[in-house]
């Protein structure tokens, strides 16, 4: 069962789950990356998690840069 934004129960058929819940950033690779290469960028989730909106926009910037 679930509760929607609205307040109402509901029940829903499913095969599988998931539940996505606690993220943090996982920059390690770029981190290892600017050791070297001259130039590494991040973007997306390996930033901040947040919308995929976020994470193209950051990826459009860094391809500016380039």
């Amino acid at each position: 069962m679930l509760v929607d934004k609205e307040g109402d129960e509901r029940t829903l058929e499913a095969d599988t789950v998931v539940i996505a819940a606690g993220t943090r950033p996982n920059n390690a690779f770029v981190d290892e990356l600017k050791k070297t290469v001259p130039e590494a960028y991040a973007a997306g989730d390996c930033v901040e998690p947040r919308s995929i909106l976020e994470a193209m926009r950051e990826g459009y910037l860094a391809g500016l840069s380039i």
